[in-house]
């Protein structure tokens, strides 16, 4: 059990740690838009670093949520919890979480769009 909560507790501190980040890396985002220059060199990079970030992160939180969900089964032994004439089968369904992939490509492919922003702001300012 304590193998369990201390898996579980350390996934939760991780998970925390790359939202604080996260959250750190839209504010470099947000702050040249505030100033009006929302397609800065800085917007483009920091929202592909956001992307990576976002990838990587779930990635090591999904991982962690499967070994959580697999100690848990093997912790409270359900196998023998439930003895009895009724309970024929315990089974376990582990499931690995893959939609922060999708997140991952629609920011990524975002920062094409910034970046193709930056490159016509560049053509109207030198046409100026």
């Amino acid at each position: 059990m304590k193998i369990f909560y201390g898996i579980a507790i350390m996934g939760a501190m991780v998970k925390s740690v790359f939202y604080f980040y996260e959250m750190k890396i839209v504010r470099r985002i947000l702050e040249p838009m505030i100033e009006e220059r929302p397609f800065d060199d800085s917007v483009v990079k920091n929202i592909r670093f956001l992307s990576w970030v976002i990838l990587i992160g779930e990635g090591i939180w999904s991982v962690i949520a499967y070994v959580v969900e697999v100690f848990e089964y093997y912790a409270f032994d359900f196998q023998n919890l439930f003895l009895s004439d009724k309970v024929v089968a315990v089974n376990a369904e582990f499931t690995f979480n893959t939609s922060f992939i999708g997140m991952f490509l629609v920011i990524y492919f975002l920062s094409y769009v910034f970046q193709y922003g930056q490159e016509l702001q560049i053509q109207s300012d030198e046409t100026l």
